[in-house]
């Protein structure tokens, strides 16, 4: 329903879902993560994908309309989440003493 009503009322509200819903494939692996790198890789690209949903959303919130900036930021958003579980099997990465 709140789904239904996001795409009826307010559509901004789309975008910033899928940035969170996207943004928690990153984020599984930057926080269980023991490895330095991986954690940083990790949270980089958790970040560029909050970036992209948020941003999105406000472009979307003040313009009315997201034009060819919404097809070039969520593509961004899709290869950072999506390549995060490539990177995932790079074993330096996920693994590793956790420092601090």
């Amino acid at each position: 329903m709140l789904v239904v009503l996001s795409f009826l009322v307010f559509r901004p509200l789309v975008f910033l879902g899928a940035g969170l819903i996207l943004a928690a494939i990153p984020g599984g692996m930057f926080w269980d993560n023991e490895a330095k790198l991986g954690r940083l890789v990790f949270g980089g690209l958790m970040g560029l994908v909050y970036f992209c949903g948020f941003g999105l959303f406000g472009i979307a919130a003040t313009t009315g309309k997201s034009g060819e900036t919404a097809g070039s930021m969520i593509t961004v958003a899709l290869f950072a989440a999506f390549g995060s579980t490539w990177l995932a099997m790079v074993s330096a990465l996920r693994r590793g003493r956790a420092n601090g």
